[in-house]
């Protein structure tokens, strides 16, 4: 019996050539959709779990309440691990890390620079179960001056040698004894670092530095620990240990939560990357479910063309059960075919998936997967093809036979919403797609009220650290250089570091302003083209400029102060005159409005060195640069980035979705086409006799078409109005991400009514032309 509905299954593929071609079409894409959207969903949500104690692993957070606003914060301070490690039974172990930065490694005469350098306590493999190929984890980081290296580090300085017992130098921080080989971190692991350093070179007591936060604290719960009894247990454990600190709580977060729970507003978790995870699967949902009723339609559509069939069928003793297996079939059948075909398709299109999301996904035919796509293929088929199953089988056989077609009460109607509904899905995609492309051409072109055009930048490391004034002198006078100078970090993007302890005549006694800190050197605001709103920026000519202190108009408005050029404030203990106050610019991305900023004059705390090229010889000038340095640090690599490219970075995310939404706009636009086809098919399926009467009393190929298409073209009317308000209510809440943005007008929802409309009629038009150009004998005579 099986094999008979396989035979008979094959025989009606073949057959409806067209149609069996277009089903498996629309069900293939929709399942490529289907796999590569559940693979990356399943990536996302695996980070940080492959740790042996994942769901006990919490990280440690600060509230900070100033004037009513409320943040948090990672960073903590250096004694709070161990104080609760005494003081609170539920926490079996603790461990610190601090970012170390940036160094030169040397072994022999081998130089590496590592970009991942950490410090850790001797704790962190009892926190982190991140396995050592070499040492032992008990004590690899316990004395000081002790490194852990990745094994990809270890290869590269020592080869297939073991390292352990070598001494590996850090540029100027000193010698290190390699006690231990960790295998590198995971890929799915949201934190990465290619060395560990031991926490003990750094030590520090327990009755001081609560308030230098420059640490991320990891604790270890006992199993079953009450996290929202934890939580209120430790909230005031800062405001024990310091007068002052009212205004600091703390709380921890499971650690494995972060990756997808990053954000937070006003203290209060607001989502994070867990809403792409949201967004790409009811995508996903959505796209499964127009291929499905795709496939319904398609199905009914050629129901007159099997109605005979069906009737001989039933009249020799066919029961009603054996055709609906049989038509499920059928639907499993083309399901199947559809996932192979789909899996070709994932196999093609998956690299280029990895290249637009920075993933590195791939699809390994495993037991369990392959268990999944057969389980998925079944439900596919049994969801897409119990409608069509049903819906045949239920023909009386005497009136099939006479060729009386009578229709299910109202699905006429169910088909037109499901249109009607496949098109306010694409039209929604349309108008996401123009916002967001909209909102990327804003955030691209708006001028951040500096210069990023001709800019690179590299870090002050070595020899260029130590003689940084030599250094400059130097490059300025390389042809093809406009203008150099030096910035502290994290550079003139980012949020970088703040304080909050500026005092002024007339500020409020609990008054809490966090100000971005900027040190730099001379020539560094004019060289950005960062504009003066009042005042004078630094200069030579004035010896005393190191004491004053440059702010921008939002810290100038927040401080609330009338005519600040000349007035003196206070930071870290010393007096500062202001001398300038700069023009507002984006020195964070448009997600932020410009927060408070200020500059000061000390060239020894930057990092950072800039230097503007000459428009039209950057690449000779990057030649000369790369010589000059490579002859002035010896050792050290000349890495560079331009300035353009570290603000475009900023937007990287968003970049991405835009680019995923255009691509799910076009294949939902493509299936709801190939649904639109279906139902113009049926249409003119059940009206063929009509269509033939009607050529013969002279109807005009024109008014056919018009005929066949204008039902259709208001379905799709229906569903851009739905999706108007939708669209608009979704972008408006996206936008609102910005401090800065679009406002969608009216334009992007005539643009997009235009493209779903055009090519509805494009679709329609054309299966509506050819029912009309049918010769009306045939279609007369098949009667």
């Amino acid at each position: 019996m099986l094999k008979g509905f396989i035979k008979v299954s094959f025989r009606n593929l073949i057959r409806f050539k067209t149609h069996s071609l277009i089903n498996i079409a629309g069900l293939a894409v929709g399942i490529t959709c289907f796999i590569v959207l559940s693979l990356f969903i399943k990536d996302e949500l695996s980070y940080d779990k492959f740790y042996k104690n994942a769901d006990s692993i919490y990280r440690v957070y600060v509230k900070s309440s100033i004037n009513g606003q409320e943040s948090n914060n990672c960073k903590t301070g250096a004694p709070l691990g161990a104080t609760m490690m005494r003081d609170f039974p539920e926490v079996l172990s603790y461990t610190r890390i601090g970012y170390f930065g940036s160094h030169v490694l040397k072994y022999n005469d081998k130089v590496f620079r590592a970009w991942s350098i950490y410090t850790a306590d001797s704790t962190f493999f009892n926190v982190f179960s991140l396995p050592l190929i070499s040492g032992n984890p008990k004590i690899a980081l316990v004395h000081p001056n002790s490194v852990v290296l990745t094994e990809s580090v270890a290869k590269t300085f020592f080869g297939n040698e073991n390292p352990v017992g070598k001494i590996l130098r850090v540029d100027s921080s000193g010698s290190y004894l390699v006690t231990g080989v960790m295998e590198n971190f995971p890929e799915h692991s949201s934190f990465k670092c290619k060395i560990l350093l031991s926490m003990s070179t750094y030590p520090v007591t327990e009755n001081n530095h609560w308030l230098d936060m420059w640490y991320t604290t990891y604790v270890l719960l006992k199993k079953g620990t009450n996290v929202d009894q934890f939580n209120k247990k430790i909230a005031h454990l800062i405001s024990t240990k310091i007068q002052n600190a009212h205004n600091r709580t703390l709380f921890i977060r499971r650690y494995s939560d972060a990756y997808l729970y990053g954000n937070y507003d006003n203290g209060v978790q607001s989502g994070g990357r867990i809403e792409y995870v949201r967004l790409f699967s009811i995508i996903v949902i959505f796209i499964v479910f127009i291929a499905c009723i795709n496939f319904m339609n398609l199905s009914t559509a050629k129901a007159s063309g099997r109605m005979k069939e069906i009737g001989v069928k039933k009249l020799l003793g066919a029961r009603k059960g054996s055709l609906v297996l049989q038509y499920i079939g059928e639907s499993v059948l083309m399901v199947f075919l559809a996932m192979i075909v789909a899996i070709i398709l994932v196999a093609l299109f998956l690299p280029q998936f990895n290249d637009i999301t920075g993933k590195h996904i791939s699809l390994a035919l495993s037991g369990g997967l392959l268990i999944s796509l057969v389980g998925a293929t079944l439900v596919t088929g049994l969801i897409a093809g119990s409608y069509p199953a049903f819906y045949l089988s239920r023909f009386m056989p005497v009136g099939v036979i006479k060729g009386k077609f009578v229709g299910l009460s109202g699905e006429v109607w169910v088909r037109k919403g499901l249109v009607i509904f496949q098109f306010a899905i694409s039209v929604i995609l349309i108008i996401s797609v123009l916002a967001v492309s909209k909102q990327i051409e804003f955030v691209q072109t708006r001028n951040p009220g500096f210069t990023k055009q001709h800019i690179i930048s590299f870090d002050a490391e070595g020899k260029v650290a130590e003689k940084k004034e030599t250094f400059l002198s130097e490059i300025r006078n390389i042809r093809g250089v406009v203008a150099a100078s030096s910035i502290g970090e994290p550079g003139i993007i980012g949020d970088g570091n703040t304080v909050n302890d500026l005092q002024w005549k007339g500020k409020a006694p609990d008054m809490k302003i966090p100000f971005a800190r900027r040190p730099v050197d001379f020539g560094l605001l004019k060289m950005l083209d960062i504009k003066m709103e009042s005042g004078r920026d630094f200069s030579r000519q004035f010896g005393s400029d190191s004491t004053k202190i440059i702010f921008n108009e939002a810290a100038i408005k927040a401080m609330g102060l009338k005519d600040p050029i000349g007035k003196t404030i206070q930071l870290e203990g010393h007096n500062r005159q202001i001398i300038g106050v700069v023009r507002n610019f984006h020195f964070e991305s448009l997600y932020n409005k410009v927060n408070p900023l200020f500059f000061i004059l000390k060239p020894d705390e930057t990092q950072k060195i800039m230097v503007k090229l000459e428009p039209g010889t950057e690449q000779a000038t990057i030649n000369r640069l790369h010589n000059f340095y490579q002859k002035f640090n010896t050792g050290f690599t000349f890495d560079y980035s331009f300035l353009n490219q570290q603000y475009q970075a900023q937007y990287n995310a968003v970049q991405r979705v835009s680019v995923l939404s255009l691509y799910f706009a076009m294949i939902a636009i493509l299936i709801s086409c190939l649904g639109l086809f279906g139902l113009v098919a049926f249409t003119a399926e059940r009206r063929q006799k009509e269509i033939g009467i009607r050529k013969v009393l002279g109807s005009s190929v024109i008014g056919i078409v018009s005929l066949l298409s204008k039902d259709f073209l208001k379905l799709v009317g229906i569903g851009f109005l739905i999706a108007i308000p939708i669209a608009w209510y979704a972008m408006h809440s996206w936008l609102q991400n910005f401090a800065y943005h679009i406002d969608i007008g009216i334009g992007t929802f005539v643009l997009a009514g235009v493209v779903a409309m055009t090519i509805a009629l494009a679709t329609v038009s054309w299966q509506s032309i050819r029912a009309a150009l049918m010769n009306p004998v045939e279609s007369l005579r098949n009667e």
